[in-house]
């Protein structure tokens, strides 16, 4: 009997050691780790973070690992609750071109936790990382677009899949258990996109933080000898048939060339703290402004060019985008984050603040912002953004920007990940605790002792 998608990828998962990856994906992996833990700084005096700390903080449990930023550590399955929650919570982590997928809200807590809880080495930790980074890429690469197209949200289901490769990576499964681990998951595999598409509530933010949990959870129950199906992939109600019904998945893109086509290439970082379908679109403002004098009253409309698939998440229903409920709901909205670039001349954290969302400047332009179906766009292969400002005195000012900020096409520079990191873990920490915390994971290899970067990440 052949074996199934899950056997192989825990057979490659049990068989891979660092060296196998070329020094550009480990070099890729650490980056996006480090964009991680800047990101759970920056979020440490959020509403949302705190009542995630205290909700788990009262479950008790063995001090196993850290929560970033904060003075208590927690079991590993409940740390990485927290931390991936801290890490999504801004919207400001990475996302994997072709899945749209975000990678390090669930793979690098895992990553952490379970190094740390297993006192690993760096090389191992990075062992657990680079496969989960692959594994949950690979898994929403597969999907073909279908998971967001049937409701459900790409980043948590396939992050449970990448998540528990991690997890068990770090736990030294067998690949039988390996096997099993993915099996379990794949049955507590959810999240609605509804969440975030209608309101501005937090729920988006728990879902790669609940699939970094059922992992772990998952990963722990397989090496205490609970079974899980061998055909959650594939089988006739596994994870693809029952999500993407009536379609199937792309299997050739989550299993062929393990280990030598690498789509950790392919995830992008992000500049701007909002969903990444927006930003070709905020780019273009720039790029505008830079060239053109663009008086902000004088703006007759705003009209963006957009794929169909793209307008659903960001667009529509074009009311409720134009006045969104919270600044996290902003964060989803296309006419609000160009009419902020228009009148600000800039997009940071502060832009998406329940408190600006009301800005009455921002509101004037907001209601002059539409947009028009694209269908000749390559979404969600790139990001694009192409948009058209009609100003009063007749003039039409149009900019195309075909590639996003962040992806391979136009990726930020190694200087501007760095700065992107310090940005955000000095919310909450020292420049000289984020320079420790750099050091360490550009030479994570090195390292001898994991709690030597706990020591880092728990100030």
């Amino acid at each position: 009997m052949n074996p199934s998608a899950s056997q192989k990828i825990a057979q490659f998962a049990c068989d891979f050691e660092l060296k196998d990856a070329p020094a550009e994906i480990v070099a890729k992996a650490k980056s996006i780790l480090l964009d991680g833990i800047g990101l759970c700084f920056a979020t440490t005096d959020m509403d949302y973070a705190d009542i995630s700390c205290r909700l788990v903080q009262g479950f008790g449990g063995t001090p196993e690992a850290t929560i970033i930023g904060r003075s208590f550590k927690a079991p590993a399955v409940w740390a990485v609750l927290v931390n991936g929650i801290q890490i999504h919570g801004h919207d400001y982590d990475d996302t994997h071109a072709g899945s749209v997928a975000h990678t390090a809200p669930v793979i690098a807590p895992l990553a952490l936790a379970f190094g740390e809880r297993s006192q690993l080495q760096g090389v191992h930790i990075l062992e657990a990382l680079v496969l989960g980074l692959e594994c949950d890429c690979r898994v929403g690469l597969a999907s073909r677009g279908g998971f967001h197209k049937r409701g459900f949200h790409t980043t948590a289901l396939a992050g449970a899949m990448g998540g528990v490769i991690a997890a068990a990576k770090a736990l030294g499964l067998s690949p039988e258990q390996t096997c099993h681990a993915q099996g379990i998951v794949g049955s507590t595999a959810a999240g609605l996109r509804e969440a975030y598409l209608s309101g501005g509530s937090w729920t988006k933010m728990l879902h790669p933080a609940w699939a970094a949990h059922a992992a772990s959870v998952a990963a722990l129950m397989a090496q205490q000898g609970f079974t899980g199906t061998p055909t959650v992939y594939e089988g006739r109600f596994g994870l693809f048939k029952s999500h993407l019904h009536p379609d199937d998945a792309d299997y050739s893109a989550l299993l062929d060339d393990l280990g030598q086509r690498w789509e950790i290439r392919n995830i992008d970082f992000k500049p701007y703290p909002c969903g990444v379908i927006n930003h070709a679109f905020i780019e273009s403002v720039f790029k505008l402004q830079q060239q053109q004098d663009i008086a902000v009253d004088a703006i007759k409309e705003v009209v963006c060019y957009i794929h169909p698939d793209a307008a659903q998440t960001v667009c529509e229903p074009i009311p409720t985008k134009r006045r969104p409920q919270s600044g996290y709901h902003a964060k989803f909205s296309l006419p609000f984050a160009v009419a902020a670039a228009l009148v600000d001349r800039e997009v940071t954290l502060k832009t998406f603040s329940d408190e600006k969302v009301k800005d009455p400047d921002i509101l004037k332009v907001v209601d002059r912002v539409d947009y028009q179906i694209d269908p000749d766009s390559p979404y969600p292969a790139t990001y694009p953004g192409k948009i058209e400002i009609r100003m009063t005195d007749g003039r039409m000012l149009t900019h195309h920007q075909p590639h996003n900020k962040g992806s391979r096409e136009n990726p930020m520079t190694a200087a501007e990940i760095k700065e992107k990191f310090y940005s955000n873990a000095t919310h909450k920490i020292t420049r000289a605790q984020a320079d420790a915390i750099y050091n360490c994971i550009r030479n994570l290899e090195d390292l001898k002792d994991s709690r030597i970067l706990s020591g880092y990440l728990n100030p």
